[in-house]
């Protein structure tokens, strides 16, 4: 009785389980998830491409589709599902009919109301390639995407990895992949493991900095590789984890008009996306379709963010063809607004109208190196203020070479605050000496005339906190405006008493 109960157990799992080998696996044809296990799919970049010899139809004609492993890596896999779909809905049923090449390793399974219309293994052996014909249906939609399942083995799996768009002759291609909802799509996962510089060289090409640093243990490594797998390219990106790190595609040495994918920090996530710089400006944000298989890892002190992208971008002039010849730009930094103006307004300038309007009483007859402690104190601050500005002033031409055109109501408050700056240590210097009979008269236009820039600076720096150069999470904003309030408060009350 223990015997038969056994080999009961024992044929009920290998049915199970040469049920899933055999590739029937006509359960699985809408979501395209195995039926096994409860393994999620991977959360790292696919090693499977799909390939099709041609990228326009018309109803009733032949395209051959090609799953692979690509050289040098060509990892195995013991099972696939590959579907066409509409590439307006990747949720529809598929699309079409296919033919076997060769049936000994595939064989066609009905998914939805069509027959033969997917692909899948017939065995557990492993391949490294999969070829099958495709036919247009009569009522075909206007564009195709395919779509492929890869099982490296029982529970590491690639779910809806995004092929080829294919679209009918004289209709123009989709400028962008729709979202699917598995894991090889716009929708960001996390990185289980850190990058390794292993197989720069040979499979892939790294820039480092330095030289020869390893991106998976340095957190002083800035890491940027690109892998060629078929009709996309993998981009791996690593650096310190205080803001962000980015790279840009440009024509030219020169920094403007480039193709830029930016990795910041948000708290404890990461926002990778795509912009684009036009000239010597902050990059603006675009849509995240072009970009699939999208992940990141935060740990360490390190920043780390992969994605692929199609090698051409039909109707998109801002994303360049990654098949031309490029200069690329690595950068980093902190992502916080310049801090040049805010420390010397919000902080020096407040400190010393205090001590100057305070402290006169406080210390009478206390000197440094010949003049009262208050006004060494003063007049130490607001020249200090003065340099800052002098050099935030002078930044924003040294590095747009020129006046900013996209820069608004900002850059004309900050001439006329740097004109200011330059005319108060100017009033200060012909003011007349104490016991003067000039001097009440003197005293009221060196206050009243040439002191309106506290108010107006704060007002820019206001207007400025949405103007960054990396657009970074915008709640650092609402820890600063207080503070710009409060101060502008004390210019007023400064002003009134």
């Amino acid at each position: 009785m223990m015997m038969t109960v056994l080999l009961v157990f024992v044929a009920a799992c290998w049915m199970t389980v040469a049920g899933y080998s055999s590739g029937k696996v006509t359960v699985s044809c809408e979501s395209m998830l195995p039926k096994h296990g409860g393994h999620v799919p991977s959360p790292t970049p696919s090693p499977y491409e799909i390939i099709v010899d041609k990228i326009n139809f018309n109803p009733g004609d032949q395209i051959k589709v090609t799953l692979s492993a690509p050289a040098p890596l060509a990892t195995p896999f013991k099972g696939f599902l590959i579907e066409a779909r509409d590439a307006a809905n990747l949720n529809s049923d598929a699309v079409g009919t296919f033919t076997l090449v060769n049936p000994s390793v595939s064989q066609l399974l009905n998914c939805g109301p069509t027959q033969g219309s997917a692909v899948s293994h017939t065995s557990a052996d492993t391949q490294v390639e999969i070829q099958a014909i495709w036919i247009a249906p009569q009522d075909a939609p206007h564009s195709v995407q395919f779509l492929a399942t890869v099982l490296e083995d029982y529970s590491v799996y690639w779910a809806q990895i995004p092929g080829p768009i294919v679209s009918q002759s004289g209709v123009a291609p989709p400028s962008q992949l729709p979202a699917t909802t598995s894991a090889g799509t716009t929708t960001p996962s996390k990185l289980l493991e850190p990058f390794s510089s292993e197989g720069c060289g040979r499979n892939m090409s790294c820039l480092r900095d330095p030289v020869g640093c390893d991106p998976g243990s340095d957190p002083r490594c800035f890491f940027l590789s690109f892998t060629h797998m078929g009709q996309t390219v993998q981009f791996q990106l690593s650096g310190p984890a205080e803001g962000y790190v980015s790279f840009a595609l440009s024509f030219d040495k020169w920094m403007g008009n480039d193709d830029v994918y930016l990795c910041v920090r948000n708290g404890d996530l990461v926002e990778i996306s795509p912009a684009y710089a036009e000239g010597r400006t902050h990059p603006e944000l675009e849509p995240e379709g072009v970009l699939t298989d999208v992940a990141w890892r935060l740990s360490d002190g390190i920043i780390q963010c992969s994605f692929r992208r199609n090698i051409h971008i039909p109707n998109n002039q801002n994303r360049f063809n990654l098949d031309e010849r490029f200069y690329i730009f690595l950068a980093h930094g902190t992502a916080d607004f310049g801090a040049l103006m805010f420390i010397a307004w919000v902080t020096l300038v407040s400190t010393g109208i205090i001590v100057a309007r305070f402290f006169k009483l406080e210390w009478p007859n206390t000197t440094l190196f010949g003049q009262k402690v208050w006004f060494q104190v003063h007049r130490g601050l607001m020249s200090l203020t003065v340099l800052l500005t002098c050099i935030s002033f002078t930044l924003p031409f040294i590095y747009r070479w020129g006046w900013s055109k996209r820069a608004g109501a900002h850059a004309c408050l900050g001439c006329v605050v740097m004109v200011f700056t330059i005319l108060q240590p100017l009033g200060a210097v012909f003011r007349p000496h104490q016991g003067s009979p000039r001097l009440l008269h003197r005293q009221y236009r060196f206050t009243e005339e040439l002191q309106p820039d506290p108010g107006l600076l704060l007002v820019n720096l206001c207007l400025e906190f949405g103007r960054h150069s990396v657009l970074s999470p915008g709640a650092t904003m609402l820890t600063y405006k207080p503070l710009v309030s409060q101060n502008f408060l004390l210019f007023v009350r400064q002003r009134k008493a």
